[in-house]
């Protein structure tokens, strides 16, 4: 090499004018083709070193006094240069490559043959660290690169500026490790450039089209560089080596000193794939490589692939999303695999490319994957593809338990790679267990790869801050300290080495971090012994490699480190050198001021902020705007500053107000306010508000419900909320103190794995369960297979409230007047323990059976007489014995009863004997009884096997007065005690109780059961004697079965396993563990609805059996919901029992809100709180909005008035109400609450005020402010029936609205004066963010506010109650519904899918009512073409089939159907008539609605299609799906021909398929031609055909209810056989079928010709006995309704409709006149 002088500087001014001599002139070699960005020149003074290989020339310019530093440069250079040509085969082409520094260069840039660097870039001193070394060098080799990707080819247009950037990028590290092997360098690619690009998410894809220059220099950035290289290793991988450098060269030389788009590399690279022998069975191969990459290279995000495996049958789900959860894209994924038993991690070539599909399902034999069941499966070999790896914890498990083994068997690279996509799952909180996490992580103390350490650091510290504060912080820092410690010691208790790669450099910083932030000593001592000599003592020991290692460790790291614990002497010092320091000549200045952030002392944090932002401050340091940012600073990086931020900003918002950038660093603050401090901080942010301030016009303060607040900690709030608790619980049983408990043997977790059958992944992935703790589950199915539940939904015709079906009114009970006696016990007595033993021969069908119960009780004051209840029962022999006196002796009691109030009285008959106050007796009374036939109490059923043999069994029902018909007893909710439960029955038989059998001290036909280990009320105690079989489970240890019939053990899969999950669901929520040692569930046939029973739950079998053949999705919602809902109460009514039935809606209706809530958490896919809104929600506002529904909090004391409190003011309302306090306080306030709730009152029982007491206790606890009290403003709503109706009023001129409230009733001129405490929150079209539901303003109990919101503008809609999470209605002025409407139709995915649904309801509830004018509900039902959800269309459902009702006898009715075909042809298109597997709960759902709608106004292709359903079913037998048999049946039956009808009718007549019967009498009747009709009538009185005395009956209310033909036909039947069809029943009056059906075709009739066709049948029937008496009137009354409701309505609904139909013809016409003009200038070019 040589050093040349070159031309001496020329000045230019002077050389221009004429001054001090020549200008010279240099003339450069022409070019070849080059675009002109690559242009160069460069005027200076420098030199250059140089050195000449293969021909060309490289020279590295730098000024003269630094000549010799560019050696090393110049020595890669040319390495580098040969290095490529010799990879690509392709030689550079110039003869010359200069590199030139350039000190104050924007950037390096590759010019052709002249690269230009940056600063001191490719310039080695002696001292230099080694990472800067290595970063220069893969910066030069990237602009080397450049001379190639980008220079011989350049691209097209700057949208494909990656073909420069990303190759360079990749390719620069791809050499640079050819060439320096010892760095290492690929692993820095991993923790540099894809830890970037893993960022990039939804900014834009690789490929985006730009045009201005704004717009190009935006696009040099982490996605063209990072992530596209990212994308080009995948592919170089996938591709193999020799194939993809074999495309990648015919693409350089094909368009060498030309220019390309994407698709000619692309094409490149299937040329030379198709050459490639070892793809050439591959089918991607042939013709899909554009499909492949362009699926990368045009999309802005990012896939998660998750995988699970089906260990029965060794096959392997893939399934793959995108990061963005807003992002529905699909990529062609290339997948490898590595196992245990073919443990290969070098060959990374693709094994399997994933089509762009959501999910596939492959066996290993199929993917060429050598696994075993008990094998580990690795995807993604050495981190090779670009997209995260979710595995399920089974295989998780196996991975921790080679890892614990011998960890070297799987590649470090993917050892990482498994602690980086765990990271993405922990900060997303998408975990099923943290068990198998710790226990991954427990190995790290064996680990010492360093490019794992620094995948993990992220993990470990995010966890560390995550837990701040938690019970769990503490051991978790033990827990890591004994990870971290071995590899900190190897690292820094040893020599320093020197050139250290960058990722050494780079681990080794995270290893310090780690190790400091969980205080290990030696780390602290270190890092504090940097502070010490660094800053004060002086700078003796800087240079003392041995405390500050090498020159690349971060100073800034070193020093926060070392300053989390100071003493009062070092942080003064410190603090004075800041005040006495001078910030440009100290050499620590600024790195003190920013590491000083990171104490752990708030006192010092305290001081620091005062020094630099306090308002007493002298020091002026920095500007104001960088002073602020260490707000931010400490808030993101130091757990410890947080309350001391917050409390700064509290104190002296003032000064801060006054400075430019105020508002700025305030809203980024804001986006870390826990929930916790909430309040506190709308309360600051108002004070702030009203401050002056110094504002730029384009700042403003954050909205005070903005999404933004609290965003930064959202996160780690939820896992706290989520998973603290477990991590307490696996640290306090792992974690020792001297080392880390790994002797425990992983394969306990999998007891099913040595069978091959790991049940806990086919449950996790097959039933969709979401993600709860299962890593530690344990499910033993006993005669039970469980396969995957393809399972529909079917709404029922007229769909039952999930809620309503819960309770079973009480047999035998007079619903009457209310009670003038004291139903009330005496309570002179109470309860402690109960012995009941019971005897039946239930077996044999005997309904007789005997009992003893012995109660031992205490007295509460002086008493001879005790009072308990008693029911159906006799032969009472009473003794009594005083339980304080040992051997005491047994005195008989004279015993009476009193029938009303079914009170047994039993007093001593020794006059001498007094039950003192506070003394103890035991009372034993024997009696007998008859088991029941009415389903109440202790009770028989029966049921016929498969041979027709008769079963029979008892069972209880004790809710809510019926315990005391099985024993006396003190049958009030509030006399909770222990029991002791033994049976005696037939030996064939089985008995079953709360508890467990005692096995010791049963025997045969003698079932003794477990003491209940805490109290209990009555009426939660159960017993069941049957020959039931069951299936079992177990979680945590807890056992679950499942009992039914025999014949039914294969339905139980779904309800055994979803009870299991539900259950720990409920008590992972409340932190409040089931109290039971089992959970038993019983399926009952002919039950009613089910009931509570503390660990012994009982079901009618429809709500708890599901047949994964013949069930639809309606009963498998139901039956999930209605175990959640049982399960619910054994929290609230068991764990807590209610004080008096008053309170019945505090057991209710909080099962019926979690009803909903736990199965969210289960099947979070399901969304079921669209159904809680159409239900329960609607439900209870149209129930109480009657006027005449009494509160939620009413008192009843008989038995008939017990039960009628169940109902939806106990049940609907409640849960409603609850949920609107739920989302006002905010979840975790409430869950706070719920648990202290729980918790203070466990097993005991409440009134209501226990409960606001607890909600209020934790709004304090968690610093909410509230502008009442709990008990004041919840009363409101518990203590009051109904609910508010809401009227905003706007003013769109000055950006404010008025909330006005009064009491809804439909009767619109009643108003009872009542308020209500209303929270209430808004979104508007300029912030139309419906997350966050807390409430944001009241209503306090006064009938008015005004709000003004300069965010609301004049064309904004504005919607209050977002989510429709408040229990009230909301009317707006018309020009709001106006904006609302609009807004629907342009954009109505903007707005909730409850709110779109509560908008229609309540805009027809407005109408029906006759406060909103049909034009505007009509005008919102027009956004229908764009809605695909549930609970939108289940409103426009109802709304539209009321239309139908009245309308369908209108001349113009053919407007209406018009209108109605175009709001829901979109979507039936979208959804047809053909259940589909697999697709979201709601869509099937949506679908049967969307059908009903389409076929009810005679959308042809539903109407075929529906039709077809049948015609294949008739010539094919193609079954029809279960989802959708009742909308086939009905439509497909509306237009059929004579041949379908009478093979359906015909089957109606021999099918004994009652299931299949009932769709058959349903459908039949949906015919809409009348000769059909009337063969179907007909046969209601043709005892020749075979139908059931119940169908002869209710057949033909099938017929008149689907359409005035059928009505006509069923008058037209009754006018010429009502006396036989009257005769069909022996009743008389109106329970005769032909009274009712008469009166119920009054319904119907909406024209004058029906009116008359029906007046005319009643004057035929009116004077027999098999009608009511006033039937005329009762029928003209019904039919008057209708009339004043079409007299009123039909003529707006009409007129709107024709509007509509005649816009519409006119937009057609106006395009069709578009096409002909089109086509006419066309033509005319012609001639």
């Amino acid at each position: 090499m040589m050093v040349r002088q070159i031309e001496p500087y020329i000045d230019v001014n002077a050389a221009l004018g004429g001054i001090d001599g020549p200008m010279l002139t240099t003339t450069f070699h022409t070019t070849p083709a080059i675009s002109t960005y690559l242009v160069a020149f460069v005027i200076s003074d420098f030199v250059y070193i140089s050195e000449e290989y293969r021909g060309v020339l490289q020279r590295i310019f730098t000024p003269p006094h630094v000549a010799d530093k560019g050696r090393r440069a110049l020595k890669n250079a040319v390495r580098a240069l040969s290095k490529f040509e010799d990879y690509f085969g392709i030689d550079y082409v110039l003869p010359k490559l200069d590199h030139i520094i350039l000190k104050r260069s924007p950037a390096a840039m590759e010019n052709w043959g002249l690269i230009t660097y940056v600063g001191d870039a490719l310039m080695h001193w002696d001292d230099v660290g080694s990472s800067k070394m290595q970063f220069d060098v893969i910066v030069q080799n990237h602009e080397i690169a450049h001379q190639w990707f980008g220079n011989l080819v350049s691209p097209e247009w700057w949208s494909y500026a990656w073909l420069n950037e990303g190759f360079a990028t990749y390719f620069s590290y791809v050499v640079t490790d050819l060439l320096y092997p010892d760095y290492k360098i690929m692993d820095y690619f991993l923790i540099y450039v894809a830890d970037d690009a893993y960022s990039t998410i939804g900014i834009r894809p690789m490929t985006y089209y730009l045009e201005n220059s704004s717009e190009i220099r935006k696009v040099f950035d982490s996605i063209t560089y990072h992530r596209a290289a990212c994308v080009i290793k995948m592919f170089h991988h996938a591709f193999n080596q020799k194939t993809f450098v074999r495309g990648i060269s015919q693409y350089l030389r094909k368009y060498q000193y030309s220019v390309a788009n994407e698709l000619n590399l692309i094409d490149e690279l299937q040329a030379a794939i198709a050459t490639d022998v070892t793809f050439s069975q591959a089918v991607w191969s042939k013709n899909s490589v554009r499909d492949i990459m362009l699926s990368w290279t045009h999309s802005s995000a990012i896939p998660i692939v998750s995988i699970s495996r089906d260990y029965e049958y060794n096959t392997i789900t893939i399934k793959q999303r995108s990061k963005d959860q807003s992002s529905l894209e699909y990529w062609w994924i290339p997948l490898n695999f590595a196992s245990a038993s073919a443990p290969d991690f070098q060959r990374t070539t693709v094994d399997y490319f994933m089509p762009p599909v959501p999910e596939v399902t492959l066996s290993a034999s199929e993917l060429g994957i050598e696994l075993r069941i008990d094998d580990w499966l690795i995807v993604n070999k050495q981190q090779t593809g670009f997209y995260h790896v979710l595995y399920n914890d089974a295989n998780l498990w196996l991975i921790a338990k080679q890892l614990h083994d011998n960890h070297t068997v799987i590649h470090p690279l993917n050892r990482a790679a498994i602690f980086q996509d765990l990271g993405y799952r922990i900060r997303n909180n998408n975990l099923q267990s943290v068990d198998v996490i710790f226990k991954l992580l427990s190995y790290l103390q064996h680990e010492k790869e360093l490019v794992l350490w620094v995948q993990v650091a992220d993990t470990i510290l995010y966890l560390c801050s995550t837990l701040y504060g938690t019970s769990s912080r503490q051991m978790y820092t033990k827990f890591v300290r004994q990870l971290v410690k071995p590899m900190f010691t190897e690292i820094f208790e040893k020599p320093v080495q020197q050139n250290l790669t960058n990722t050494e450099v780079f681990a080794r910083e995270k290893i310090m971090e780690i190790a400091c932030w969980v205080d290990l000593p030696e780390c602290l001592t270190y890092t504090h012994n940097v502070v010490r000599d660094r800053l004060v003592d002086g700078e003796a020991r800087r240079n003392q490699k041995k405390y500050y290692g090498n020159s690349d460790f971060s100073d800034t790291l070193l020093l926060c480190l070392g300053m989390r614990y100071l003493h009062d002497g070092e942080f003064n010092a410190m603090l004075n050198t800041l005040s006495n320091g001078d910030r440009d000549t100290h050499p620590w200045y600024d790195d003190l001021i920013y590491a000083l952030r990171c104490t752990q002392n708030q006192t010092y944090l305290q001081q620091y902020l005062n020094f630099l932002l306090g308002e007493n401050s002298t020091k002026s340091i920095m500007d104001d705007n960088e002073s602020m940012m260490y707000l931010v600073y400490m808030l993101r990086s130091n757990r410890a500053a947080h309350t001391v931020v917050w409390q700064f900003l509290e104190h002296n918002y003032q000064v801060l107000c006054r400075k430019d950038c105020f508002l700025r660093i305030f809203n980024r603050i804001a986006e870390y306010v826990p929930r916790s401090y909430l309040e506190q901080f709308k309360y600051l942010r108002q004070k702030i508000a009203l401050q002056p301030k110094k504002v730029d016009e384009n700042e403003f303060l954050i909205d005070v419900d903005s999404p933004s607040i609290g965003r930064r900690v959202e996160k780690s709030e939820i896992f706290v909320q989520k998973f603290n608790n477990q991590v307490y619980e696996w640290l306090q049983k792992h974690y020792v103190e001297d080392g880390i408990n790994t002797v425990a043997n992983i394969k306990q977790v999998f007891p099913l794995l040595n069978y091959g059958r790991l049940v806990l992944e086919m449950i996790r992935n097959k039933s969709k369960v979401s993600a709860l703790c299962f890593a530690t589950l344990a499910i033993f199915v006993a005669s039970l297979t469980l396969a995957e539940a393809t399972i529909g939904y079917l709404p029922p015709d007229l769909e039952e409230k999930s809620s309503a079906r819960i309770a079973e009114k009480e047999a035998g009970i007079d619903y009457n007047a209310r009670a003038v006696d004291n139903y009330r016990l005496p309570n002179n007595t109470v309860p402690i323990h109960y012995n009941i033993e019971l005897t039946t021969n239930v077996h044999n069908g005997t309904t007789s059976f005997s009992g003893k119960v012995q109660i031992i009780l205490t007295a509460t004051e002086d008493t001879r007489t005790i009072v308990l209840h008693a029911r159906q029962l006799t032969g009472f022999i009473a003794t009594i014995q005083n339980g304080t006196l040992a051997n005491a002796a047994a005195y008989n009691m004279t015993v009476s009863y009193e029938t009303d109030r079914e009170f047994l009285s039993l007093t001593p008959t020794n006059t001498a004997i007094t039950l003192y106050k506070n003394t103890t007796w035991t009372l034993t009374i024997t009696y007998t009884g008859n088991l029941r036939t009415d389903r109440a109490g202790f009770h028989i059923l029966s049921y016929t096997d498969a041979q027709n043999r008769l079963h029979y069994m008892a069972t209880t029902q004790f809710e809510s007065t019926n315990a005391r018909h099985a024993f006396p007893c003190y049958d009030e909710p509030a006399m909770r005690a222990t029991f002791g439960v033994t049976i005696r029955h037939d030996p064939s038989y089985s008995a079953l109780s709360n508890m467990p059998k005692n096995e010791t001290a049963s025997s045969t036909g003698v079932t003794v059961f477990q003491r209940t280990n805490i109290t209990i009320p009555t009426y939660l105690v159960a017993f069941h004697v049957s020959d039931y079989a069951y299936t079992e489970g177990s979680l945590h240890e807890l056992p679950h079965r499942l009992y039914s019939k025999p014949q039914n053990v294969s339905d139980h899969q779904f309800g055994l396993v979803s009870g299991i999950l539900i259950l720990q669901s409920l008590a992972d929520y409340y932190n409040v563990s089931f109290a039971l040692p089992q959970m038993a569930q019983v399926a009952v046939p002919g039950k009613g609805g089910a009931m509570e029973n503390w660990g012994l739950v009982t079901y009618g079998e429809q709500y708890l059996l599901f047949n994964k053949t013949t069930s639809t999705t309606s009963t498998q919602l139901s039956i999930a919901n209605i175990i959640a809902h049982e399960f619910t109460h054994q929290w609230f009514g068991n764990h807590v029992a209610v004080r008096w039935w008053t309170y019945l809606w505090l057991k209710e209706g909080f099962a019926t809100l979690f009803s909903y809530q736990a199965v969210d958490e289960v099947y979070p896919e399901w969304d079921v709180y669209q159904t809680m809104h159409t239900s329960d929600y609607q439900s209870a506002l149209s129930n109480d909005g009657i006027g005449t529904v009494v509160p939620m909090t009413h008192y009843a004391q008989t038995p008939a008035e017990i039960s009628a409190r169940y109902g939806t003011s106990s049940y609907a309302k409640p849960a409603c109400v609850l949920h609107m306090w739920q989302h006002a306080l905010g979840d975790k306030v409430f869950r706070a609450g719920l648990n202290k709730y729980l918790t203070d009152n466990a097993f005991n029982s409440t009134e209501e005020w226990q409960l606001f007491e607890a909600l209020q206790s934790a709004a304090n606890e968690h610093r909410l402010s509230l502008p009442a009290s709990i008990n004041v403003m919840f009363p409101t709503w518990s203590q009051q029936s109904g609910y508010p109706l809401l009227t905003v009023t706007r003013d769109y001129t000055a950006n404010k609205f008025t909330v006005q409230q009064t009491a809804f009733n439909d009767n619109s001129t009643v108003n009872s004066g009542r308020t209500y405490y209303v929270p209430f929150n808004y979104a508007s079209r300029s912030e139309p963010d419906f997350r966050n539901t807390t409430a944001t303003n009241y209503l306090l109990n006064v009938k008015e506010i005004n709000i003004t919101d300069a965010t609301v503008g004049a064309t904004d809609w504005l919607i209050l109650n977002k989510q429709s999470s408040g229990y009230y209605r909301i009317n707006y002025d018309e020009r709001n519904w106006q904006l609302i409407a609009e807004g629907l139709v342009e954009r109505p995915q903007a707005i909730h899918p409850r709110n779109r649904a509560q908008l229609l309801y309540d805009a027809y509830k407005f109408v029906s009512t006759y406060r909103l004018p049909h034009n505007i509900l009509l005008k919102l039902l027009t956004y229908l073409p764009g809605e695909d959800q549930y609970a939108p269309w289940s409103a426009a459902n109802a709304i539209i089939n009321n239309y139908n009702a009245y309308l369908s006898g209108d001349a113009d009715y053919d407007d209406f159907k018009y209108f109605i075909k175009s709001l829901v042809n979109n979507t039936y298109e979208l959804l047809g008539v053909n259940d589909v597997h697999a697709e979201p709960l709601l869509r099937k759902y949506t679908r049967n609605i969307v059908v009903n709608v389409a076929c009810l106004v005679g959308v042809e292709n539903c109407l075929t299609d529906s039709n077809n359903k049948l015609k294949a079913l008739i010539s094919k037998n193609v079954a029809i799906e279960p989802n959708v048999r009742s909308q086939a049946y009905c439509n497909g039956l509306r237009h059929s021909s004579d041949t379908e009808y009478n093979h359906f009718l015909n089957e109606l007549f021999s099918s004994s398929d009652a299931t299949y019967r009932n769709y058959l009498l349903r459908g039949l009747g949906c015919s809409q031609d009348s000769k059909q009709l009337e063969r179907y009538v007909n046969s209601s009185i043709d005892q020749t055909k075979s139908l059931t005395s119940s169908e002869r009956t209710t057949l033909l209310s099938t017929v008149y209810s689907r359409g005035s033909t059928g009505l006509l036909v069923s008058i037209e039947f009754l006018s010429n056989n009502f006396e036989t069809y009257g005769n069909l029943s022996e009743s008389t009056g109106a329970a005769n079928p032909l009274s009712r059906d008469i009166v119920s075709m009054s319904n119907y009739v909406n024209n004058k010709s029906q009116e008359e066709k029906l007046l005319a049948l009643v004057s035929k029937v009116k004077t027999s006995n098999k009608v009511q008496a006033n039937l005329e009137v009762t029928v003209q009354t019904n039919m008057n309704v209708n009339f004043n409701w079409l007299n009123l309505n039909s003529k707006q609904v009409i007129s709107f409709v024709k509007s509509y139909r005649s816009s519409a013809r006119s937009a057609l016409n106006a395009s069709l006149l578009s096409v002909f003009v089109a086509v006419v200038m066309t033509l005319s070019r012609f001639f």
